[in-house]
């Protein structure tokens, strides 16, 4: 799926309607290197946009516009007729596609210049990263249930680690009631009063609170999920997560 700014769409339209005007003036008069040279630099940038939106089409147009300003170096005949053809084959590609707007809140969701669990779920669990990221690229393009798919291979990964941390045999062969009855054992078998019993039995909190925002059932999900619920089980997936990341 393409993905592109809306203001990359704007600023082309605007960039080309800025181009027309400016160089319409010109009509019939004999450019010199210097004007040649800006219009053909209007025209780059104006690529650099459609580059964004792979108009690929529009483009080689945009680069034989080019080459017929510097040959003919006039804003007349040819230039005039390529500039029109050049409009409507942006116009031609941009009509073929479907586009979507994705609000601000949700757009953050595809933005992953930063780990979307924090620094230490991606150093510590980095076979999650993958389904982290599609969950979140799913939860922003409205697909709850498929986001929520995603989040349960996150949690099938580090329910496991959090077993296999605290002793739980054979965490790959069972479900999640088995490892967290499992671990609640481990938990209170440990020293009530050391600081990482207390965390512990926290990252165990937090993995019933997944459940409950899941399901209570544990191993049989419901069939689909709305918005609200698969966002709250993007939330409790990643407390679970950052907790479990930092006693690892």
């Amino acid at each position: 799926m393409l993905r592109f700014d809306a203001a990359d769409f704007i600023r082309s339209l605007n960039w080309f309607q800025t181009l027309e005007m400016t160089f319409g003036k010109q009509t019939g008069t004999a450019a010199t290197p210097k004007v040649i040279e800006m219009f053909c630099n209007d025209l780059e940038e104006l690529n650099g946009h459609l580059e964004k939106m792979e108009c690929r089409v529009s483009i080689k147009m945009s680069i034989r516009t080019q080459e017929l300003m510097r040959i003919t170096g006039k804003f007349e005949g040819q230039v005039q007729q390529a500039l029109k053809e050049l409009r409507t084959r942006i116009v031609d590609e941009l009509g073929d596609r479907i586009l979507f707007s994705i609000g601000a809140e949700n757009a953050k969701l595809l933005d992953e210049t930063d780990p979307l669990f924090g620094p230490r779920v991606a150093l510590k669990l980095p076979s999650t990263a993958e389904d982290i990221s599609e969950a979140a690229q799913c939860l922003a393009l409205n697909r709850p249930t498929a986001s929520v798919f995603h989040l349960m291979r996150v949690m099938e990964t580090a329910v496991q680690i959090l077993g296999n941390r605290l002793g739980v045999q054979l965490t790959a062969d069972k479900n999640w009631q088995n490892i967290l009855d499992e671990t609640n054992k481990a938990i209170k078998a440990l020293n009530q009063k050391d600081a990482i019993t207390k965390v512990y039995a926290g990252i165990s909190s937090n993995l019933y609170n997944v459940k409950l925002a899941r399901r209570n059932e544990v191993m049989h999900p419901k069939q689909t999920y709305t918005p609200d619920e698969a966002k709250n089980v993007f939330h409790a997936v990643r407390n679970f997560t950052q907790d479990l990341a930092a006693v690892l």
